[in-house]
């Protein structure tokens, strides 16, 4: 929790000047020393300050006179393609002073730059997100730096290389194995996997019991049947009729019946009765 004055109104800290800014919006393909020109009126680095590349701002004469603590330019970079934007160069500078700051800031803002085609640039500041300036910290030392010479590993390695190397075992091939060499026929990985992949579906094959054919005879074909014919079994002992009498009931249609089962049709409406 927050410590509290005695007046019971919550402590608020003292937030620091803001004195970084970053220049958005340079030209892609300007030189570094030609912003350090632009800007040397008002952006001067102390001499005391180590230099890290070789376009730097101007130096001041003294370190009362110095303007910045911190200048860093990042070149930008053209674009071959033109459906593609150019990614713009950007300064960051962190002044000592707010007024060397706002006076920069009134100068600068909205400065043009115009390259060789005629394509202007303005320039655009801000204020920094981070605020802070990176400091450079010295390199730490590596321990095992120079030590290689002392581990066993490099140590054995080096009396392998002193020691004499053996002589080489007598490989001649004879004569007669050189030809047997030749006469077979060269063996591929391919060639070998064909071949292992043969032999084991050979052997499977020998294993497995040969298939029989299946012992179905094909039923025989009835006899055609005679048309208006029908086969009556009989029972045993019994022969078969020369003749059958006719059948009992009403005669077949087509037959001429007689004269006296004919009915004689009705008499006429107006007739005389006989």
């Amino acid at each position: 929790m927050a410590p509290q004055p005695r007046g019971g109104a919550p402590f608020r800290r003292k937030r620091k000047p803001r004195r970084k800014v970053v220049v958005h919006d340079l030209p892609p393909h300007m030189p570094a020393s030609v912003f350090w020109s632009a800007v040397s009126a008002w952006v001067r680095l102390p001499p005391s300050m180590p230099s890290t590349s070789d376009a730097q701002p101007v130096r001041a004469a003294s370190e009362s006179t110095a303007t910045v603590v911190y200048a860093e330019y990042v070149p930008g970079k053209r674009s071959d393609r033109p459906t593609e934007h150019d990614t713009p160069s950007t300064a960051f500078l962190q002044f000592r002073h707010t007024d060397q700051l706002l006076a920069f800031a009134k100068a600068f803002q909205g400065h043009r730059f115009r390259d060789a085609q005629g394509h202007e640039y303005v320039a655009l500041l801000d204020y920094a997100l981070v605020q802070h300036a990176p400091t450079a910290r010295p390199a730490r030392p590596d321990a095992l730096a120079g030590t290689i010479e002392q581990t066993p590993e490099f140590q054995a390695f080096a009396a392998s290389l002193a020691a004499p190397a053996p002589a080489p075992a007598s490989t001649a091939p004879t004569a007669a194995s050189a030809s047997a060499e030749s006469n077979q026929p060269e063996s591929t990985p391919l060639v070998d996997f064909l071949r292992t992949q043969e032999e084991q579906a050979r052997t499977r094959r020998a294993k497995k019991p040969p298939k029989r054919a299946p012992d179905k005879k094909r039923p025989e074909a009835p006899e055609p049947r005679k048309p208006g014919l029908v086969a009556v079994p009989l029972a045993p002992g019994m022969l078969p009729a020369t003749s059958a009498p006719p059948p009992k009931g009403r005669p077949r249609s087509g037959h001429a019946r007689s004269s006296a089962s004919r009915r004689a049709p009705p008499p006429r409406r107006g007739a005389p009765a006989p």
